[in-house]
């Protein structure tokens, strides 16, 4: 069914659309799988194993929660998607291999057409891409279809083999007979000879072009439509154009690159008589073609006849500013990107290609879009053109953000303005009160899309109105409640008109109205007629009043008999849906500032509840009105203090609504104000209000504190200020009555004196003495140092008054310190610090050897721990203090050999970091005397005799614990013990023994040496006799 939202002016050709329920937006849409370059090997043959390497999916969009639905009916394929308010949904993979193959890859009829179905109205796009080979198109839903298409191309051209230029049609209905002439040789079919297809619904007949090598035929100017059958009436049909692969260049050169084209076709009655081209962003020299249905069509390029008519169908030329095309009767208007660098489009390099994008005309506007700038494939950069009247671009929000500022006044029409807009990737919504028209389009490397973003595609000819005697449009809506009378307007005069209410129970009457030819005529009497594009419309209205009590959607169905030999005589069913509201609510606000002296400004508030409001009568309570929207009156006294005003609102479809509201009036109120007397920097001022009112009260208080600060305040209680900078400040005050009436300013200078800044740094101090010796640094930047006095509070109960005081502490703290500067005007400021500086006395402690041995070292060694954060920088140390020795500053750790044996008290001290001093730790070390070796051998000492040895040494200090020998031989001897021992020399000569102990405090003695000279034994000699 139809749901028309549209303005019809009879006097003119201009249309207002309300909503998207007769644009690109809807609920039921049919697409085909066009022909693509990639589904054929380099033979020719179609590729049937893997269908090729494009792909085919669908976008959807809405502005809230759907559920669509994708079938191909006649295989079953099916496929259901969630859609998300604001967002975008890409489909599956379209199928292309199988059973379920949509691919129309051959002339011909198939049964391949794909049906997209939806709870809710969406916007829907096809997409097909390979690489840099693909193309888009907007969907158009199934109750926008015509039934009469011309189908609008490009010459054919290409850089690869198999780039087939198509057209192809799908039937809505079951049993539609569609009659096409082809302009050029298809495949099947020879250049005008006209043919006709029955075909059942979501059949498809393809045509394709003909091709000789890279080059093919143009189809344009290829007329499609439904004829009637018997006494069936023509059908919907939805028509696609596009080539598998395209360049479009200058010159006869050959182009490096090309692209996939395909587009939905608009139905010759929604097409316009004034477009405006805006060319394409970075690639703006563009190639335009002028579709005309009638060849002595007058076409004007801003403002000049073109001429050179291709074929008695299009004109064609080319552009890089903006134009106004316009014609006396309807036409369609296709805007095509170039190929890569041809055409003086060499400003982004190999980005972009082949595109081409039907415009729409002014006449079919739409306010409100949801699109989708696609990522796929390669697309890096993305682009939005829009044309909207001057007098909207207030309106004008992209993506929710007011865009007023980005639109350019045409040149040529400035009633007329237009914007480019560079967009990222993704979903994007346009919003304007007024309509609009948008195109969308991208590129990448070798690469591009485009297509019309967004359209009403609107039966110029044909259409239903409601009216009522406040109605200001011809258009299938009403209010409940509200009394109406049905019309219909048709480009024949029928038969035969009957009006089908199905009964509806919301309807007063709903009984089913039949209008015949009256005796002596053959049609149905017409009420009114008038000219559109050469055409004469008839209007047919049924004289009674109806009324709907209810609101919502209620369907009607008005079947009307052609007798018309258009190809589309018989019985046609006109079903449209009418749309029902509530009743508007009238309201309005006003400003004015309450004074009977001032102006009252009043603004329309009337919720429309979906329409549009387009009249106004104002009563002001003091036997003046006005009509106007937003009228500004003023009253003369102020009578007895209020006017009542009534104003009453009529929507465009004739609804009406009222309501009253009271504009009191009073005199001016007397601001005054006072200041504290001490004013600081950074310190809070006091105002306090002491302003009055004759008659009335004074509800707000308006205070601007001079230092950029502005305060509104609905009492009149003291308010502060704080100031961080000197000097003076005038400060003002301004009330304002409870009717709105503002006083005259107040004013008041105050100067804002300087304060003194509190510096002060921190000493080290060290326990026990505790002195803390404080430097105070304070500044102030007047001059006036010499005048400043001061507070101390050192923390620990302590103060002064000093300007560099010294305080001893008695513990560590840590201190909160706190410095208090005052200035000769009073003017203070504070100054804390932490003081974590005071240490306690640190504890000496460090070892050294408790006994040694004479001629041995004593090793002393620090251990003291100075505390957290602490480091020891000297030591002092004392070795001998019974014997009279000084500190001396040596290392952490040294060793220190005493020149004679005795016990010695050794102390030490130490400094930190911090100049803190520790307490000394004393200690004792015992240096022992050593012991001293001596030994006794027997008298006789002869060889190979043994010979007694004994030791006779004496330990000193402590007990001897080892003996140690050295015989001169060659043995050594190591004993635990004295005991003696015998030695034998084998044989006689002089050695040398030496003896060493050591005593069980480590101390060895010197080794004492000896020569014993062996004596030989005597060597007998006889001789026997």
């Amino acid at each position: 069914m139809k749901k028309i939202f549209l303005l019809v002016l009879f006097c003119c050709t201009s249309f207002l659309l309300f909503s998207q329920d007769f644009s690109n937006k809807g609920k039921d849409f049919w697409v085909g799988y066009g022909s693509h370059v990639s589904m054929y090997s380099g033979t020719g043959a179609i590729n049937i194993t893997t269908g090729g390497s494009q792909n085919l999916v669908l976008y959807f969009t809405s502005d809230q929660a759907a559920t669509v639905t994708v079938t191909i009916p006649a295989t079953g394929w099916t496929r259901t998607y969630t859609v998300n308010p604001n967002s975008v949904t890409e489909s599956d993979n379209i199928p292309k291999t199988g059973a379920d193959d949509a691919r129309l890859a051959a002339e011909g009829v198939s049964n391949k057409g794909i049906h997209v179905t939806s709870d809710k109205p969406i916007v829907a796009y096809a997409h097909i891409y390979d690489g840099s080979v693909s193309g888009a198109t907007l969907l158009f839903p199934t109750n926008t279809l015509g039934q009469d298409y011309y189908t609008l191309g490009f010459t054919q051209s290409s850089n690869s083999q198999n780039s087939y230029p198509f057209c192809f049609v799908i039937a809505t209905e079951d049993n539609t007979t569609v009659e096409v002439t082809p302009s050029a040789a298809t495949q099947n079919h020879a250049a005008g000879v006209a043919f006709t297809q029955v075909l059942q619904k979501g059949e498809i007949l393809n045509l394709m072009g003909q091709l000789n090598g890279l080059l093919g035929v143009d189809l344009t100017g290829t007329r499609i439509r439904t004829v009637s059958t018997g006494t069936g009436g023509c059908k919907r049909i939805a028509v696609y154009c596009g080539t598998g692969k395209l360049n479009i260049r200058c010159g006869t050169t050959a182009a490096s690159s090309a692209d996939n084209t395909i587009q939905q076709m608009f139905p010759s009655n929604a097409w316009g008589k004034k477009y405006v081209t805006i060319p394409t962003f970075n690639m703006p020299n563009n190639f335009f073609r002028v579709m005309v249905n009638d060849p002595t069509t007058i076409v004007k390029l801003n403002g000049i006849t073109l001429t050179g008519l291709v074929n008695s169908r299009y004109y064609q030329f080319q552009s890089n500013v903006t134009n106004i095309v316009e014609a006396d009767k309807a036409i369609m208007v296709a805007q095509y990107i170039t190929t890569a660098g041809n055409c003086g489009n060499t400003f982004i390099g190999t980005n972009g290609d082949p595109e081409m994008i039907y415009l729409s005309s002014v006449e079919q506007t739409i306010n409100q879009i949801t699109l989708n700038s696609t990522f796929h494939a390669n697309i890096t950069s993305h682009y939005i053109n829009v044309v909207l009247k001057t007098s909207s671009k207030g309106t004008f929000t992209k993506d929710g953000v007011n865009s007023s500022a980005s639109f350019i006044t045409l040149p040529g029409d400035p009633t007329y303005s237009y914007a480019q807009f560079p967009v990222t990737a993704g979903i994007h919504n346009l919003y304007c009160d007024s309509g609009y028209n948008a195109i969308a389009y991208g590129y990448g490397g070798a690469e591009s899309y485009g297509y019309n973003a967004g359209t009403n595609v609107i039966d110029l000819y044909q259409f239903v109105t409601l009216q009522n005697q406040y109605a200001t449009v011809n258009f299938p809506a009403t209010c409940k409640g509200t009394p109406f009378r049905f019309s219909i307007t048709l480009p024949y005069q029928p038969i035969k008109l009957k009006w089908d209410f199905n009964q509806n129970v919301n309807l007063t009457p709903n009984d089913s109205v039949v209008s015949y030819p009256p005796a002596g005529s053959s049609f149905v009497p017409y009420d009114s007629t008038f000219v559109r594009d050469g055409k004469t419309l008839y209007v047919y209205k049924i004289s009674q009043d109806y009324i709907f009590n209810a609101a919502g959607t209620y369907p009607i169905k008005v079947t009307a008999n052609n007798p018309t030999a258009d190809g589309c005589s018989g019985e046609q069913i006109i079903s449209y849906d009418v749309t029902v509201y509530d009743q508007p609510t009238a309201n309005f606000t006003f400003t004015h500032s309450g004074c009977i002296s001032d102006s009252v400004k009043f603004f329309d508030g009337t919720n429309g509840l979906g329409r549009a409001v387009v009249k106004w009568q104002w009563d002001f309570g003091d036997a003046s009105s006005d009509i106007v929207k937003n009228p500004l009156h003023k009253y003369l006294t102020a009578g007895t203090g209020s006017y009542n005003v009534h104003l009453t609102s009529y929507t465009d479809i004739g609804c009406k609504a009222d309501t009253t509201k009271s504009i009191p009036l009073t005199s001016a109120p007397i601001a005054k104000f006072g200041a504290s007397d001490t004013t600081c920097a950074g310190k809070n001022i006091v105002f306090t209000d002491s302003s009055s009112i004759a008659i009335g009260t004074i509800v707000k208080w308006f205070w601007d504190y001079g230092n950029g600060v502005k305060d509104t305040l609905t009492t009149n209680a003291s308010t502060n200020q704080t100031y961080n900078t000197t000097g003076p400040y005038t400060i003002t005050l301004k009330v304002q009555s409870s009717t709105g009436c503002i006083s005259p300013f107040y004013s008041k200078t105050i100067n804002v004196r300087t304060n003194p800044v509190p510096n002060f740094t921190l000493p080290i101090v060290c326990l026990p003495i505790g002195a803390a010796q404080f430097n105070n640094l304070t500044t102030i930047n007047d001059g006036t140092i010499g005048t400043v006095s001061y507070k101390w509070n050192f923390g620990d109960g302590g103060t002064s008054t000093d300007p560099n005081p010294l305080h001893n502490y008695a513990s560590t703290g840590p201190f909160v310190v706190k410095l208090t500067a005052i200035s000769q005007y009073g003017c203070m400021k504070d100054s804390t610090k932490t003081l974590a500086t005071v240490y306690p006395q640190p504890t000496a402690n460090y070892t050294a050897s408790t006994e040694v041995c004479l001629r041995d070292s004593t090793l002393f060694t620090d251990i003291s721990n100075p505390g957290t954060g602490n480091s020891i920088t000297k030591w002092y140390w004392n070795r001998d203090v019974a014997g009279g020795a000084a500190f001396v500053d040596t290392l952490q750790t040294f060793k220190y050999k005493y020149a004679s044996a005795g016990t010695y008290t050794t102390k030490m001290y130490f400094v930190s970091d911090k100049g803190c001093v520790s307490d000394t730790m004393t200690k004792t070390t015992i240096v022992n005397v050593l012991p001293i070796a001596l030994f006794t051998n027997a008298a006789t000492i002869c060889e190979m005799r043994a010979i007694g040895f004994t030791s006779n040494a004496t330990p000193n200090a402590g007990n001897i614990t080892r003996w140690y020998w050295d015989m001169g031989n060659g043995i050594i001897n190591n004993f635990t013990n004295a005991n003696t021992f015998n030695q034998t020399y084998a044989a006689w000569g002089t050695y040398t023994v030496k003896h060493m102990v050591e005593t069980d405090k480590g101390c060895k003695s010197d080794t004492l040496s000896k020569v014993l000279n062996i004596n030989p034994l005597p060597r007998p000699i006889f001789s026997l006799p």
